[in-house]
């Protein structure tokens, strides 16, 4: 049996106060595979953004272990990159310089980090926008530069924050069907923390619901079918209405029933 890529061992996460000491996560174990896109969901305030920091050696762990390739993470490295909602562009550097960044400090010639830098613009369809700055492009667009250089990179592992939160519905797909064929090309592994159900099962290989106060996983449900999904087919309402009911059971303690 292949060993997961990220192996995540009994981990808990408290904050301590003037007044107390804070659990944010409790006891949280779940693997990663390979290729896979892992989404964690849950509601504002269950730890989903902890967990990813912790996953990406920004913090580290109260309690318990987070392993990458059976090596525990200890501080962040180019092995795991954090691509959040506010895309992080230097305002300053051109499109094809801000994804040059990613590969400053390597090994690499001029010419090289050009070539890498408009390889990944190709792929993201902004080849023909390198020159431009960040502020002469969407929102949409500037996500796609950092998308680009967090490839460019070549981690083994992407962990994303809410990365399509700030954009329109319509941008949102688009991104969202670009990111899948991004990551079958690549076989990059994603974690990806949101909010949105929609969201999660139409690009997660498996969901992991989490319940609040402190933050535990909930429930694991693994999504079946090709990708591309269809939001408007049985399966997909299928999975809509299960995790409705796993969410009302983490707050009423008892599923609800939904005709949807």
């Amino acid at each position: 049996m292949v060993a997961p890529i990220v192996s995540i061992q009994q981990v808990s996460k408290q904050f301590s106060t003037k007044q107390k000491q804070e659990i944010v996560l409790d006891k949280v174990s779940f693997d990663v595979n390979k290729g896979e896109i892992i989404a964690i969901l849950g509601k504002s305030g269950c730890g989903k953004s902890t967990l990813l920091n912790l996953i990406g050696g920004f913090e580290q762990a109260s309690k318990g272990s987070i392993l990458l390739d059976g090596k525990e993470i200890r501080k962040p490295s180019k092995r795991c990159v954090m691509l959040m909602q506010n895309y992080a562009l230097l305002p300053w550097r051109s499109v094809e310089k801000n994804v040059a960044l990613a590969l400053e400090g390597e090994k690499l010639t001029k010419e090289e980090i050009d070539e890498k830098a408009a390889h990944y613009l190709t792929m993201v369809g902004l080849l023909d926008k390198r020159k431009a700055l960040p502020s002469e492009l969407s929102g949409g667009m500037q996500q796609r530069v950092a998308i680009a250089r967090a490839l460019a990179i070549q981690p083994e592992l992407i962990l994303m924050d809410e990365p399509f939160a700030a954009l329109d519905t319509f941008t949102r797909y688009y991104l969202q069907d670009e990111l899948i064929q991004i990551q079958q090309r690549e076989q990059t592994t994603i974690v990806l923390v949101t909010h949105d159900i929609d969201e999660a099962i139409y690009l997660a290989d498996r969901i992991f619901i989490m319940s609040a106060n402190p933050g535990r996983v909930h429930k694991e449900i693994a999504i079946k079918g090709s990708k591309p999904r269809n939001r408007a087919d049985t399966d997909f309402q299928h999975y809509r209405e299960l995790i409705f009911n796993e969410f009302q059971f983490t707050t009423n303690k008892q599923p609800i029933e939904y005709n949807i």
